[in-house]
Formats: C-alpha cells, structure tokens, sequence
C-alpha cells in the first residue's frame, strides 16, 4: 500500500513540476521580447516620436481616450509645454516582466519603469508599472501605464485586465 501512495504523490508532484515548467518557460519565452519592447516604447517617447509611442499603446486606451489622432496631440502638446519649462525625459530602466497571464484572449504581465526627468540641472525619478498586453499569442505587445492608479480602478476602466496582475 505505502508502495502505491509513494507511486501516486510522485506522479502528482512530476505533473505539478511539469505545470509549473511550462508556466515558467512561457514567461522566460516572451521576457526578453517584452522588456525590449517596452524599452523601444520608451525611446519612442524620448525621441519625440509620438506617433510610434501612440502606436504602441493599449489599443483599448486609445479608443477610451478619443482616438489615437487624439492622444498623439494630447501628447505633442503636453511634452512640448514640459520642454519649454525646460523638462525632458531624461532616461529610463525597465525592470524583469512580472509572471505572464492569459486573460481571455490575451497574455498579460507587468512590468515596472522608472523615468528619470530632468528639468535643468534637477533629477527626478518617477517609478511606474506598465501593463503589458498581447492580443496575437506573444507576436508583438501594447503597454498600459497605470500612473500609480490601483487594479481595481484599472479594472474599472479596463475589466478585461487580469485580477492576478501584480499591480498595487
């Protein structure tokens, strides 16, 4: 009997550790191309290229927020002010991705930024968690920034985002 309970719980924990293989490689598979991805957004905002940066927003934000002709302008214009009181973007990091989700459709994960702004000779940081969203199985991804805000207020706005997102 021992010898069947000892067969039974290693097949257990051989499935379980299978599960969690596949859990981790996934998100291992997609953890490079989601943090260059970010990272290429990000220089996408530091050159100025807002309309690449708009491009790469969370389609579903877009639409929330008038249209993408209407974010790129919202974004033209409110860089542009912050340049002529002499802040920019000065650099940026881009931390690990956190555990990748499938919500639906979708993969989910976060990831956390921090921005280090310049007005002229004073540094600031400002740390963010972007969410990061696929809608094509890993192929390319759009990013969220959730500006400090909680999941619950996200998923207000955004009820398709995952409840097991790391967020605050």
């Amino acid at each position: 009997m021992k010898k069947y309970i000892f067969i039974a719980v290693s097949l257990i924990l051989i499935t379980l550790e299978g599960k969690c293989q596949t859990s981790i490689s996934a998100t291992n598979q997609f953890s490079n191309q989601i943090k260059l991805a970010a990272n290429q957004t990000l220089t996408k905002l530091k050159s100025k290229n807002y309309v690449a940066y708009a491009e790469s927003m969370y389609p579903k934000l877009l639409d929330f927020l008038g249209g993408k002709e209407k974010v790129i302008a919202f974004i033209e214009n409110y860089f542009g002010e912050l340049e002529k009181k002499g802040t920019v973007l000065n650099s940026f990091t881009v931390d690990n991705p956190s555990k990748l989700l499938k919500e639906g459709d979708e993969l989910q994960c976060t990831i956390n930024v921090t921005m280090e702004i310049k007005r002229d000779t004073t540094l600031s940081k400002i740390s963010s968690i972007f969410v990061c969203i696929s809608n094509n199985g890993g192929k390319s991804w759009y990013f969220l920034d959730t500006f400090g805000k909680t999941k619950s207020v996200m998923r207000q706005y955004f009820p398709n985002i995952s409840d097991n997102l790391e967020l605050q």
